[in-house]
């Protein structure tokens, strides 16, 4: 039986999908993005998998929904002169509810708001045990086109506390890719991180980040 993946944030590019059957053709993979039809046209989505592997069409679900710490409205970060669309947010648990799933193989966070989702689901009792492995990009800042640091709400402290949170549910890192290089400093706009969950009850046998870049900049 193949695994399970969660994968928030395609921006219409599904080549984390695409290498994670590569590992493994058996798996499903539900891919989450409320904005895809509004930032590329309602049927840019459609195309970007037909253009992907028989195999991609045949494993993919997608979802029009976005991944948050509540169940709702919410907007994304975008240009200061744009307005503001919301989009619908589910968190984590909703989701995993309403498609049946206990045990998610991996889990893929490439949006934003990924802090505000840990931290809550820690709060909240949630066991990232349900989890194999999880592959997040952590942002300190959006970069955007004109250079400009649009900057998030989240600092050091808040990372540190990610770390230690993922630690005290029994997740090693395996990866660390800040993007301004091998150093974690305050001028890192963004870092991908990759953790596995260590042995124990229901240790994870995939590991299929080893070949995959999760990163989709908008």
């Amino acid at each position: 039986m193949g695994c399970v993946v969660y994968s928030f944030g395609s921006n219409n590019d599904f080549s984390f999908e695409e290498a994670v059957l590569e590992q493994d053709e058996r798996c499903k993979i539900h891919t989450f993005d409320p904005t895809a039809t509004h930032v590329h046209g309602r049927n840019s989505m459609g195309k970007a998998i037909k253009q992907g592997s028989a195999r991609l069409r045949a494993a993919l679900s997608v979802h029009q929904t976005g991944l948050a710490h509540f169940d709702g409205l919410g907007d994304i970060p975008h240009p200061w002169n744009a307005p503001v669309l919301l989009f619908k947010m589910q968190t984590l648990p909703t989701l995993m509810t309403q498609l049946g799933h206990r045990h998610v193989h991996v889990l893929k966070i490439d949006t934003s708001g990924e802090m505000e989702v840990l931290h809550t689901l820690n709060a909240s009792g949630f066991s990232l045990r349900a989890f194999d492995q999880v592959l997040m990009e952590i942002h300190l800042y959006h970069p955007t086109t004109s250079g400009e640091r649009q900057r998030c709400c989240y600092g050091f402290e808040d990372v540190t506390k990610a770390f230690e949170i993922m630690r005290t549910h029994g997740f090693a890192v395996l990866s660390l890719q800040p993007a301004s290089g091998r150093t974690f400093t305050p001028d890192t706009c963004c870092a991908e991180v990759a953790w596995v969950k260590q042995r124990g009850a229901s240790a994870g046998r995939h590991r299929y980040f080893r070949t995959t870049n999760t990163t989709r900049h908008r």
